[in-house]
């Protein structure tokens, strides 16, 4: 299974408007997984950083993702 890590900019952005504190880390299992929020994750070894200024990677539309084949660690 491939799991998909990213930073939500739009919950960076509402926490900064809002004075929120809502975690911006996604992990997705897969490209249309179920969402895990976090404030600090740890990356598995072998995990890659794919950039795709054209197009989104995910559904979602990010197109910056942490791609690793083992579910990232949540830490907090």
């Amino acid at each position: 299974m491939t799991f998909y890590t990213h930073v939500n900019r739009g919950i960076i952005d509402r926490n900064r408007k809002r004075h929120e504190n809502a975690p911006p880390i996604t992990i997705k299992r897969g490209k249309t997984g179920k969402a895990t929020q976090a404030f600090e994750v740890e990356l598995p070894a072998g995990s890659r950083m794919i950039y795709s200024p054209h197009e989104p990677i995910l559904p979602c539309g990010a197109r910056l993702v942490i791609v690793s084949e083992t579910e990232p660690k949540v830490i907090a």
